[in-house]
């Protein structure tokens, strides 16, 4: 940015939404520091309004692109420089200094101008303290003492040189410097600190405010770059220590909306802290994992924080749709008894939000559950059903949030969102009791349920690497939440240390001494499969859950963090690798991720000892597979020769 500012000391960077009505769609801003600590520790901040699409400084404040971020009370020092030539009367032209250090702090700086006749044109050759002087040759114009003044490192940090006349005369007559006197201040005095961060109250327009290291709370505003103090939390007890050094508006999606006002400001030691725009401290940290919020500050071990920023993901990607309702392998078949006709009975369905209806008839998958962000549409047709707005899948609550984020043109029916993605879907419980009480392992309780799955494929048998990527599991819970079993993972290897046996089977019993053998294997496709998993395990017990899982990282939460969600912690954690510093330290849960995702469907429990019914079978199939068969060798064998009984169910 050196061609725009005079320093790279770029403190902070937001963005203004303005609407896809306005004329510029988004308007980007940015604060920088211009001078150097003086004796009282006091620098400048000037806020510059950026093309959000070309980077570019734009017309803002004052139709020049940049202001001061100071108080109205405050005026800049000024000092007059002249340049004469040797015309008779002589030309004049007039320099205008200003320091950049804001009211009375900016007093005092003199710039000398001394001739030469060393055909050296014009260059500063000292600055002590708060003097600066330039040698200026006969021959030198006003405007290279301008750009003398302009581009040395020193000088530029005390003072901004520019031309106040039209004309340029050389230094042949005389020369003369000054002083810079006039900066004033009001009852306020000055902002005290370097404005470190830039954040909008609103997700579309919305009212500026900064945030500086001295840990003063500024509204901004944004055609003028005027501050008024809200907040100085340097002068409020136990708060003096802070030094911000980011500022962001909350989520907006997270708990319906409950962050979406409050801004965020972190500290360069790695504390958040949440206030109201009003500067009035906001609980919304748990910091002792008891459920309820009891501080407005929490530390995030971060050391040496230079901003901060919220994921634009901050809402479940699981959420009901037809994207996949036409598709054949889900939906009820017609059995060849053709005891039922699904495709003569129509199925309506309504979302929460406007009554917006789907229909489809029971031949038909309809509504499935889909693990991945979908494009916006842009009417009543959209394949999602909406819930907190007109035109948004579950869990946003602007239409334009939606819009925004599926604008790029690889986001959209897909999981490929800044950072990677992850979420789960929890049921209601159910229980595996029937109606007279004598169930039993016998009865082979079963979970069916139909999927789609697409992803990157990364497989992981070390439960120690971390190498497990785009993981899609179904668990199991027997204590309403707090712990979970696994049923099935797309994480294939089948060995000691995996996650799935070491051979696969339809009964749990294959194996009885493995816990694992009841789990299934989930297979990439492009079409639809149904899930058979045996949970003869759990017969007779009541409050039982299930859970679908996604994760880029292979797991839905940090291994090594001791509160965060313990009651979706699992073994299978230790697979994938959530913060990115497994052996390839490139946080792998945030590439490769342009695949669809996992639908879900279909999902019932039966006993299915006492009955079954296959759909839908392909006629005159030759493409069969071999069973898989315990590798242990002394594990009962498959009697391939003699006498079988057939059983009819």
């Amino acid at each position: 940015m050196d061609d725009l500012t005079l320093t790279d000391d770029v403190g902070a960077v937001t963005f203004r939404r303005n609407g896809p009505g306005a004329t510029d769609y988004y308007e980007g801003y940015y604060s920088v520091y211009e001078n150097e600590k003086d004796e009282d520790g006091y620098r400048n901040s000037k806020l510059y309004r950026f093309n959000a699409d070309s980077g570019q400084v734009d017309n803002g404040p004052n139709d020049t692109g940049f202001a001061n971020i100071q108080y109205a009370e405050v005026t800049y020092a000024t000092a007059i420089l002249t340049v004469r030539d040797n015309a008779s009367p002589a030309n004049q032209t007039r320099i205008r200094v200003q320091a950049h250090a804001p009211g009375t702090y900016g007093n005092g700086i003199t710039v000398n101008l001394t001739r030469v006749t060393d055909g050296s044109g014009a260059r500063v050759t000292s600055v002590v303290g708060r003097t600066i002087t330039v040698e200026v040759d006969d021959d030198a114009n006003a405007q290279q003492i301008v750009d003398a003044i302009n581009t040395h490192d020193q000088a530029k940090r005390l003072v901004q040189a520019a031309r106040i006349t039209d004309n340029n005369v050389t230094a042949s007559g005389s020369v003369s410097g000054g002083t810079t006197s006039g900066g004033t201040q009001g009852s306020t005095g000055v902002i005290r600190g370097n404005v470190t961060g830039l954040a909008f109250n609103q997700f579309t327009g919305g009212t500026l405010y900064g945030v500086t290291n001295r840990g003063e709370l500024l509204e901004i505003d944004r055609t003028n770059g005027r501050a008024t103090l809200i907040q100085d939390f340097s002068t409020i007890s136990g708060f003096t220590a802070w030094e911000f050094q980011g500022l962001a508006l909350g989520p907006q999606n997270v708990t319906e909306g409950v962050y979406a006002g409050t801004l965020f400001a972190v500290t360069g030691s790695g504390e958040l802290v949440a206030f109201e725009p009003d500067g009035n401290l906001k609980t919304v940290f748990d910091t002792n994992a008891d459920g309820v919020a009891d501080s407005s500050v929490i530390d995030t071990g971060v050391a040496g924080a230079t901003g901060l920023a919220f994921s634009p993901l901050d809402f479940n990607l699981w959420h009901p749709t037809t994207r996949r309702g036409a598709d054949e392998g889900h939906g009820v078949n017609a059995p060849f008894d053709l005891s039922r006709t699904p495709g003569a009975e129509s199925v309506t369905y309504s979302d929460e939000h406007e009554g917006h209806e789907y229909s489809s008839d029971q031949g038909q998958g309809g509504v499935s559950f889909y693990f991945g962000l979908e494009e916006y549409v842009d009417d009543d047709i959209n394949p999602y059903l909406n819930y907190q707005a007109s035109r948004t899948q579950l869990g946003i609550r602007d239409n334009e949030f939606q819009r925004d984020l599926t604008s790029s043109d690889v986001i959209g029916n897909n999981y490929n969102l800044p950072g990677g993605a992850y979420g789960s879907l929890i049921t209601e419980p159910f229980n595996l009791v029937s109606e007279t009480g004598s169930q039993s392992g016998r009865d082979r309780p079963t979970l069916y349920f139909n999927y789609w799955l697409q992803t990157e494929g990364a497989d992981n048998d070390d439960p120690t690497s971390g190498e497990m990527k785009d993981s899609a599991r179904v668990y199991i819970s027997t204590d309403g939440g707090n712990t979970w079993e696994l049923l099935a993972t797309n994480n294939s290897p089948k060995d000691n240390d995996s996650e799935l046996p070491t051979f696969l089977s339809h009964s749990r019993y294959a194996d009885a001494a493995d816990p694992r053998q009841r789990v299934q294997e989930l297979f990439e496709t492009s079409n639809w499969r149904q899930a058979r998993i045996d949970l003869s395990d759990f017969v007779g017990m009541t409050g039982l859950r299930l859970r679908f899982d996604f994760s880029t990282a292979g797991t839905i939460i940090d291994p090594d963090l001791t509160t965060f969600h313990n009651d979706l912690k699992t073994p299978q954690d230790s697979f994938g690798d959530h913060q990115g510093d497994g052996p390839a330290g490139d946080f792998q849960r945030a590439q490769e991720n342009d695949y669809e995702g996992f639908y879900i469907d279909d999902i019932i429990i039966g006993w299915s000892e006492r009955g079954e019914m296959i759909t839908n079978a392909n006629a005159d199939a030759t493409d069969y597979f071999a069973v898989p068969t315990d590798p242990d060798p002394q594990a009962p064998q498959v009697i391939e020769h003699g006498p079988y009984q057939v059983e009819i169910r």
